[in-house]
């Protein structure tokens, strides 16, 4: 029983749509009902300029490392337009993506000045704590 706890917790946290488990003898599918994705908070989440917060620095780029276990988005919503693109001039403060987790809209904001150079993950794709998400290039000072 406390496996099917575990994945209703982890369901609901992510905020899925579906959630398919096969493990053994044991499986589980989970499917949300309609209405249940419409309910959701905003809130700023900044990435620490400091390697112990998120990001590493790197001889080739800045790294901005996923701050929490959550969806990736490259703009507001799902179907959004992406904040930025490989190419872009980003400045300390600028919106990168969103995250949700927990029901809610996680926005990651750039540390630093620079060009962003690499995108490392895909919209709507699950990215772990740490998980390097966009490779910046510092502007020289």
């Amino acid at each position: 029983m406390n496996k099917i706890e575990d994945y209703k917790r982890l369901f609901e946290e992510l905020n899925l749509d579906e959630l398919s488990v096969k493990d053994g003898d044991f499986s589980i599918t989970m499917k949300a009902g309609e209405g249940s994705r419409k309910n959701k908070s905003h809130i700023d989440m900044p990435v620490s300029a400091s390697d112990e917060k998120g990001n590493e620095k790197s001889d080739e780029y800045y790294k901005v490392e996923s701050p929490v276990l959550g969806v990736f988005y490259a703009g507001e919503a799902p179907d959004a337009k992406p904040y930025v693109s490989v190419g872009d001039k980003v400045k300390k403060g600028d919106i990168l993506c969103t995250i949700e987790a927990m029901k809610m809209f996680n926005e990651v904001r750039s540390t630093v000045d620079g060009v962003v150079r690499e995108i490392f993950v895909n919209n709507g794709e699950l990215v772990e704590f740490h998980k390097p998400m966009f490779g910046i290039e510092l502007e020289a000072c």
